[in-house]
C-alpha cells in the first residue's frame, strides 16, 4: 500500500528591496542583501595545504613540502600582493586522524608590506573562542567543529598580506586559506584586531531565524501527498521576491519529496528537499544550519535565499 506523506510549507514573500550602500564582499554576512551583486573586478580564490609544486601527496614527507618557502625559519603558507581580505581560515594537524594543535606553533599574519606581524600568537589562540577578535560564533575549535580548527574572521589589507608558521616545518598539518582579492583597495580598511564583530557573532548565533526585515506578506499551507501526484503549495503573480520558504515534512521523507519552484515560468529548482534544504534526514545527528539554509530548531527546513 502507498503510504502519504504529509508536509507543512510556510512561504514569505517581500518585494524586492534597494540594495544598501556597498560594503567589502566578505562583509556580505552583514548585508545579505548584496548577496546577489557581482562587483568587477572581485574574485574569491583558495590557498590550501595542496603540494603547491604539483606533487602528488597531500601531506609532509621528504620532497613533499606544503609550504611555498622558508624565511628565517619561517614556513610561509600564504603570499598575496595587492587589496583584499582573508575570510576563512581552516586547519587541522595529527597522524591521520584530529588532534590538538601543538601550541609550540605561531602563526604570524603581516599585512601592507609590514615587517612587524599584525598578528603574532599561539596558533591555537586563533580557534579556542576566547582571545579578541577571534571569537566565538565565528571561530570554533576541532571539538566544536567537523575535527578541523576554523576561523571567519574576516582580515582585510590594502597592499597585500603574509601568513608563515613558526615551529611547524615539520609537523604534520593541514590547511585552507580562503580569501577575495579586489582590483583597487577603495573602501579597504586594514584589519587592527580592535574591529567591532559583534554584529557578525549575532548573526551566526541567531542562524534557523529569519535574517529579514519583516515581510511584506507570509502565507503557510499544510498539504497531504501522495506519492506521483504533485500538489502546488503557492501560486503569485507580478514582480516580487520570495524571501523565505520553511517546509517541514517526516525526516523519512526529505529523499522522497521533490521540490520545484518554476520562476517567471522557467523551472529553476527541481530537486529532493533533501539535496535543496542540506538535510539528511533521519540520518542528520547534528542537524545542519546555517545564516541562509539548513534545518532550524522547530525541525522546520528553511532557505533564506532570495528568490526574485
Amino acid at each position: 500500500m502507498k503510504r502519504a506523506l504529509h508536509g507543512l510549507a510556510g512561504l514569505l514573500v517581500l518585494a524586492a528591496r534597494s540594495l544598501s550602500a556597498e560594503s567589502p564582499p566578505w562583509a556580505d554576512l552583514v548585508h545579505l542583501e548584496q548577496l546577489p551583486r557581482i562587483r568587477a573586478g572581485h574574485q574569491v580564490l583558495l590557498r590550501s595545504s595542496y603540494c603547491p609544486d604539483g606533487c602528488r601527496f597531500d601531506r609532509t614527507s621528504d620532497g613533499d613540502t606544503r609550504f611555498l618557502r622558508l624565511d628565517d625559519g619561517e614556513a610561509v603558507i600564504f603570499d598575496e600582493p595587492g587589496a583584499g581580505a582573508i575570510a576563512r581560515i581552516w586547519m587541522t594537524m595529527g597522524p591521520g586522524v584530529s588532534a590538538p594543535l601543538d601550541p609550540r606553533i605561531r602563526i604570524r599574519i603581516r599585512l601592507d608590506g609590514e615587517t612587524r606581524p599584525r598578528i603574532d600568537r599561539p596558533l591555537a589562540d586563533l580557534f579556542r573562542g576566547d582571545v579578541a577578535p577571534f571569537l566565538s560564533p565565528l571561530v570554533a575549535d576541532r571539538l566544536a567543529s567537523s575535527g578541523g580548527n576554523v576561523s571567519y574572521v574576516p582580515i582585510p589589507y590594502r597592499k597585500g598580506c603574509v601568513v608563515s608558521l613558526l615551529g611547524a616545518k615539520t609537523k604534520r598539518l593541514w590547511y585552507q586559506i580562503t580569501y577575495h582579492r579586489l582590483a583597487t583597495s577603495d573602501g579597504v580598511t586594514t584589519f587592527t584586531g580592535r574591529e567591532d564583530l559583534s554584529e557578525w557573532r549575532q548573526r551566526l548565533a541567531r542562524a534557523g531565524e529569519s535574517p529579514w526585515p519583516t515581510a511584506a506578506r507570509a502565507e503557510s499551507v499544510s498539504v497531504e501527498l501522495q506519492p506521483g501526484s504533485p500538489r502546488t503549495i503557492a501560486d503569485y503573480d507580478g514582480p516580487d521576491t520570495l524571501q523565505a520558504l520553511r517546509i517541514r515534512v517526516s525526516p523519512d521523507d526529505v529523499e522522497r519529496v521533490l521540490l520545484s519552484l518554476r520562476v517567471d515560468g522557467a523551472e529553476r529548482v527541481s530537486m529532493p528537499l533533501a539535496d535543496f534544504f542540506a538535510s539528511a534526514g533521519a540520518d542528520d545527528e547534528l542537524p545542519y544550519r546555517t545564516v541562509l539554509l539548513g534545518t532550524d530548531a522547530q525541525g522546520f527546513l528553511y532557505s533564506y535565499f532570495p528568490m526574485p
